[in-house]
């Protein structure tokens, strides 16, 4: 049996993000060339300028849910170097995450998700787990943690986006 190839899939989850974003909003969305490289964009990101989130993209079966609370795997690593990218270009970090047969997770800041309720998104969570201790945690922004489903869900939001303000 032949092995998967982790980039391929990586970004395939992108290319699906692209076009998940861009129906949610209404705008086009990119994939950004050279993904995982150095770069203040994320892995994708829209065409326009005003959107408050640098985007991570995670498709892998490294990480799982259950590390949340175990201050362990790579969801923390993650999240600090999303986090230490967006603080550079003075926006949020917005990590995606997937694994095979699983909901689409995605994880912010206190500010990110501040900025998610005042779009009126996030308001008839299934999930919406709140991270707030120290734990590996570099920037201590906390973690609001929900599923891409239940913000997709609320169709006025992703416009709400496209002209926000910091």
């Amino acid at each position: 049996m032949k092995g998967v190839n982790g980039k391929a899939k990586g970004s395939r989850f992108e290319r699906e993000m692209v076009k998940v974003f861009s129906t949610w909003t209404k705008v086009p969305w990119e994939k950004t060339l050279g993904s995982g490289a150095q770069n203040t964009k994320g892995d994708i990101y829209p065409s326009y300028d005003s959107f408050p989130f640098v985007v991570e993209c995670k498709h892998t079966q490294t990480w799982d849910f259950y590390h949340l609370f175990n201050d362990n795997g790579p969801i923390y690593d993650w999240f600090n170097k999303i986090t230490e990218e967006a603080r550079s270009c003075k926006r949020q970090p917005l990590l995606i995450c997937k694994r095979n047969h699983r909901p689409v997770v995605i994880m912010t800041s206190s500010t990110g998700y501040d900025i998610f309720k005042s779009a009126g998104t996030l308001t008839h969570n299934k999930l919406e787990l709140i991270i707030n201790k120290s734990c590996n945690l570099k920037y201590r922004t906390g973690m609001y943690v929900f599923l891409l489903e239940d913000l997709l869900s609320i169709k006025r939001s992703g416009k709400v986006l496209i002209n926000y303000r910091a």
